[in-house]
């Protein structure tokens, strides 16, 4: 392909049978321009999907593809950084902070992770002892919630 030359599949819709494909690719970790080569698209398109597929299962893979650190992947999927927050957001964080991770839900809500910590603590959610220990509460229950989690 010379450098002016378009791949195949430049602008069209992605098919479901390639989203499959890219997956399998991000868990073998295969390189951006093998698979772009491969599934005849661009190398930014390839990254532009591979963020798409973010999830907390495979983000170590996602950031050893790109290059990049877990951090940097999760900062770029954040689209809703600054982005005010409403009622049914603050709804949907407190219930799934029972059920997931920090990371999981920033990666959800396409936020950074502080920002969920954040407003956690702005609605009366999330406490940090005096030890440094963080406490998710709801209702009536409290849990501790491992560091490895916020």
């Amino acid at each position: 392909m010379s450098v002016r030359e378009k791949p195949e599949r430049h602008m069209r819709r992605w098919m479901d049978e390639e989203d499959d494909a890219l997956r399998q690719c991000i868990s073998e970790r295969k390189d951006v321009k093998d698979i772009a080569t491969r599934m005849g698209r661009t190398t930014e398109s390839i990254k532009a999907r591979i963020l798409q597929h973010v999830d907390e299962a495979n983000i170590r893979d996602v950031a050893h593809i790109l290059k990049s650190t877990e951090a940097n992947v999760l900062y770029k999927i954040a689209i809703n950084t600054g982005e005010a927050w409403c009622e049914e957001q603050d709804k949907w964080l407190v219930k799934r902070v029972q059920k997931d991770s920090i990371m999981n839900i920033a990666i959800r809500m396409q936020r950074t992770q502080s920002e969920i910590r954040d407003r956690l603590e702005h609605i009366g959610k999330l406490y940090v002892t005096k030890f440094g220990y963080p406490l998710i509460c709801a209702a009536t229950i409290t849990r501790f919630i491992p560091a490895s989690h916020l």
